[in-house]
């Protein structure tokens, strides 16, 4: 079982993680991002609700709160939440076969999990990324109403996040996310 896994982690890049969370943002034909409100495809950094993180003991409160929800019926549904501010950017994508409130977990169960990823513009654009084979972590949706007027909100916290320099090298050491949370109204 080690041997399986040592080679599905040599595969694993986790770039395409950050990459996946950013297309998902932008480029799915079948997703209703929100909130819309602002009119000019951007999040309302007012209206948009809330999304916070702690990092090894440091609070992060993004301004700019969103979430990428599918907009049809599937076997397999991909969901992004993340925000930004000045200091940089993160995503939260998860896999799930439902939709409603539900617990996921990190590393992935088959088909289902989630990822963590925080660009630190600050620290020179330095990533923290949770591995999906090796970081734990939980996810708790207490609401993922995607109709308009809904509410996608809930809870999440990962250990074992690595951070990556822009040349994509590991820096030593692991790092620990608490404290996650979001709520962010459905407005389409």
């Amino acid at each position: 079982m080690k041997t399986l896994l040592t080679s599905k982690r040599s595969s694993f890049n986790p770039f395409a993680l950050a990459l996946v969370g950013l297309l998902a943002t932008s480029c799915s034909k079948n997703e209703v991002v929100v909130p819309s409100s602002s009119g000019n495809g951007l999040p309302d950094p007012v209206t948009s609700g809330t999304f916070d993180f702690t990092l090894d003991g440091v609070a992060h409160h993004m301004l700019a709160p969103f979430a990428v929800l599918p907009s049809a019926p599937s076997a397999l549904y991909t969901i992004t939440v993340g925000g930004s501010t000045t200091a940089g950017s993160v995503n939260v994508t998860l896999s799930t076969d439902s939709l409603g409130p539900q617990t996921l977990h990190s590393p992935f169960a088959g088909v289902q999990g989630f990822g963590f990823v925080w660009a630190d513009m600050a620290a020179g654009g330095n990533a923290y990324m949770s591995d999906m084979y090796s970081s734990i972590g939980i996810l708790e949706f207490t609401q993922l109403d995607t109709a308009s007027g809904g509410l996608v909100e809930g809870t999440f916290s990962v250990s074992g996040v690595q951070l990556y320099d822009v040349q994509h090298t590991i820096i030593p050491g692991t790092h620990t996310v608490t404290n996650g949370s979001f709520s962010i109204p459905v407005t389409h």
